[in-house]
């Protein structure tokens, strides 16, 4: 699958000079060493604005399961794949960014930019929402699709 990914990719870009129109071509660079189309990862960060303050508040681990849940459907992706790392005021799920910081060195050889999302991470003295009834979330969405294109 990865060698007809990187061929196709090869034509449209290499070939066309255009970007292709159904297939995220960083995995020729990314994933070229692995040989599998599942390498990349993307970390992100939401700013939510939430309706229902007391009920968002009141259990950390449904909280992070309707995030999750609601994500995954957004982009049109298993549970399985969107990890919540944290939910400002909340601890850091450091298992995630571990083993995310592990794939990273192991696949790349290389270590996360200066101005990556996991430079730093909330104080879990924050206010989990602020009093404009936002809160902030980073997020791990591992094993992207190669269908899943970049802007």
């Amino acid at each position: 699958k990865f060698d007809a990914i990187a061929n196709s990719c090869r034509i449209w870009e290499d070939v066309f000079g255009k970007q292709h129109p159904n297939v995220n071509c960083r995995i020729r660079d990314y994933c070229g060493q692995s040989g599998t189309t599942d390498c990349l990862n993307l970390v992100g960060q939401l700013a939510l604005t939430i309706g229902n303050v007391s009920n968002y508040k009141a259990n950390k681990n449904a909280t992070v399961a309707a995030i999750s849940s609601g994500l995954s459907a957004s982009l049109g992706l298993s549970n399985d794949t969107v990890t919540i790392l944290q939910i400002r005021g909340w601890s850091i799920n450091w298992d995630a960014v571990e083993s995310l910081l592990a794939t990273q060195t192991q696949f790349l050889g290389q270590t996360l930019p200066e101005d990556s999302l996991l430079d730093s991470f909330w104080e879990d003295t924050e206010l989990i929402v602020d009093n404009a009834g936002i809160s902030r979330v980073k997020f791990l969405v591992s094993s992207l699709p190669v269908t899943l294109l970049p802007h």
